[in-house]
């Protein structure tokens, strides 16, 4: 985020997901700072590094609101276990199924 991003040159996106080109990190903090934002890296591993001009707190919400989805997500797939005998009744089995 903002001066610990240690690449010199970045590929900047706007608050809206706009593009705004390849530029140096100096350059994209001071767009940032000037629209009261930060910026935030998003894609290390691209060439150039993608970074976001973002509401910092807003971005780290929005983070862990899609984790928390995506755990309940996981957790829903679980098999169910039943047991079941030769006596059941019908009713009983659709209340366990």
């Amino acid at each position: 985020m903002n001066n610990q991003i240690g690449a010199s040159e970045l590929r900047v996106l706007d608050d809206a997901g706009g593009n705004l080109g390849v530029m140096s990190r100096d350059k994209a903090i001071e767009i940032a700072r000037n629209k009261g934002l930060d910026l935030v890296l998003v894609a290390p591993q691209a060439n150039p590094p993608v970074a976001r001009i973002v509401n910092f707190d807003k971005f780290r919400y929005e983070k862990d609101k899609a984790l928390k989805k995506q755990r309940a997500t996981n957790k829903a797939q679980e098999m169910k276990q039943i047991q079941i005998s030769v006596r059941e009744a019908m009713n009983d089995m659709k209340r366990k199924a």
